[in-house]
């Protein structure tokens, strides 16, 4: 499911690149992909930012535009950067623990993989996001969910830092997690 998404974004991006060389400045754009691992039992989080955004950025995480790619160190502290600027809750507020999976430079894109247990009943979440919105107050991150058989995209820009996000009960019932049963007080 990643892969053909990311398959379609790829396929898009190649044909505006070819639209002009405007698109080989910093994008200030990441995308990310909130779906269930069902082999797993897990809520897989994906972000990608492209290479050239990060080398851009790199000085804020102690190092140079060519150190992003060389730098084990700034490569950390940049996926670092991300994981903490990314969180997930419960409707109800409760913060889900996620744990960091790694990092990975592939084909001009910087990945960052996360993931969280699923939990029983899950209706719905709130997404935080403010990856580089510090630095660049114009960036757009997109996160794709689809958790519940449907996809639903949210657009973090500027000062909008959060989103809530409602599963529909019809499709959600359709899908089998695995995981720990949370209770809630309201």
């Amino acid at each position: 499911m990643i892969r053909k998404f990311f398959s379609v974004f790829s396929l898009v991006c190649l044909v505006l690149i070819g639209q002009g060389t405007s698109f080989a400045h910093v994008q200030k754009a990441a995308i990310a992909t909130i779906e269930p691992n069902d082999r797993t039992g897990t809520i897989e989080i994906v972000h990608r930012f492209s290479q050239h955004d990060a080398e851009h950025a790199a000085h804020k995480f102690g190092g140079t535009s060519d150190s992003i790619i060389s730098s084990p160190e700034v490569q950390e502290n940049f996926a670092r950067h991300v994981v903490e600027s990314f969180g997930l809750a419960t409707l109800s507020g409760e913060e889900l623990k996620l744990e960091e999976i790694g990092f990975e430079f592939d084909r001009g894109y910087i990945w960052v993989y996360q993931e969280a247990p699923m939990i029983e009943g899950l209706k719905g979440l709130i997404v935080s996001y403010s990856a580089l919105q510090d630095m660049w107050p114009e960036q757009i991150n997109t996160v794709n969910v689809e958790l519940d058989g449907t996809v639903q995209t949210l657009s973090f820009t500027g000062k909008i830092t959060q989103h809530k996000v409602v599963f529909d009960d019809a499709n959600n019932s359709k899908h089998t997690h695995k995981g720990s049963s949370h209770s809630h007080s309201h």
